[in-house]
């Protein structure tokens, strides 16, 4: 076709520079385009389509399966996530960071939240196009880790609670209950900083050091959520009753956490709930120092593993949906 041998002898007669130029053009036109292919795809998936959580439940309760039957299968069920890092990738982390922002103003967009959100994309594609794309240094382990983090970070940390949502709600449509309590069917690992494979830059102080920066991420992700919820739990114990173990667990930590009277000394004191969450903010924020220092998990005042993480919040949530069901 006519066209067809235009192209390939604009081509032929290009300079490289030219064809550089045409390379990176259209680079940035398919990550925008996959950008908005991801947008697209996640706002056309409808509840019960096929291969979703709900499709599924619907038609094994079809075909008799009960929910004794179903819950077997699910605490027998492991699926881990596993991240891997790629020693060629070539793309700087910064442009990924431009990325990430050009995607969050898409969804500002399509939310409607901001009628002044195309001058800031175009300062975004602008500053895309002007930037130097790759790497000017091989990544080190440490800097895949942080790739790691970023992902666990903007991405994972809200997807696997959602995953767990839409399984409840599709066990509920099809059996009238909620599944067992406990299921550990989907987790996150990481290869990234610990692997050995035969990269001799990842040494023991390496690995030491990624645990310490996936904790310390983890640990700011928690204290950023708990904000949130001090403000909206405002139950009272004056209208509803406190359970024993919600109170003694305050009265520890009042015992322990010297700095815990000063913080929620403004509260009013039947503000039981607010007072606990501000506890825990007191103990994650510990435990981020512990590990900000390397020094020994509760050695001042943090929790000295993720169970004892759980079972404060599980002292919360336990008592609070009592409260739903107090008359």
């Amino acid at each position: 076709p006519r066209k067809a041998r235009q192209l390939q002898k604009r081509v032929e007669t290009s300079t490289t520079e030219e064809l550089l130029a045409a390379a990176r053009g259209f680079t940035l036109f398919f990550w925008l385009l996959n950008l908005c292919e991801q947008r697209f795809i996640a706002r056309s998936r409808q509840v019960g389509e096929p291969g979703s959580f709900m499709e599924l439940l619907r038609r094994l309760a079809r075909a008799g399966a009960s929910a004794s039957d179903i819950d077997k299968a699910l605490r027998d069920l492991r699926a881990t996530i596993v991240l891997t890092a790629h020693p060629t990738e070539t793309v700087r982390w910064s442009v990924y960071q431009t990325l990430d922002r050009i995607d969050a103003l898409f969804e500002r967009r399509l939310q409607n939240q901001d009628r002044d959100v195309n001058g800031e994309l175009l300062a975004e594609v602008t500053g895309l196009w002007q930037t130097s794309m790759l790497r000017h240094r091989a990544p080190t382990p440490l800097d895949e880790v942080r790739h790691s983090i970023h992902i666990i970070e903007n991405a994972l940390v809200d997807a696997l609670p959602t995953v767990w949502e839409r399984l409840d709600a599709a066990y509920d449509e099809a059996f009238g209950k909620s599944p067992p309590e406990n299921l550990r069917i989907l987790s996150v690992g990481s290869w990234i900083g610990g692997d050995r494979d035969g990269n001799p830059f990842v040494t023991a102080s390496v690995t030491s050091e990624s645990l310490r920066l996936y904790r310390a991420a983890i640990l700011r992700h928690y204290l950023s959520s708990i904000p949130e919820l001090i403000e909206r739990l405002t139950v009272s114990t004056d209208r509803v009753p406190v359970a024993d173990a919600l109170a003694d667990s305050l009265e520890t930590d009042l015992a322990e956490l010297p700095d815990l009277h000063r913080r929620i000394g403004s509260f009013n004191p039947a503000e039981i709930y607010r007072a606990k969450l501000n506890a825990i903010t007191t103990r994650l924020e510990l435990s981020l120092r512990e590990n900000e220092l390397a020094e020994p998990a509760g050695s001042r005042g943090g929790y000295s593993n993720a169970l004892a993480l759980r079972d404060d919040l599980e002292l919360n949530c336990a008592r609070l949906r009592a409260c739903l069901l107090y008359t």
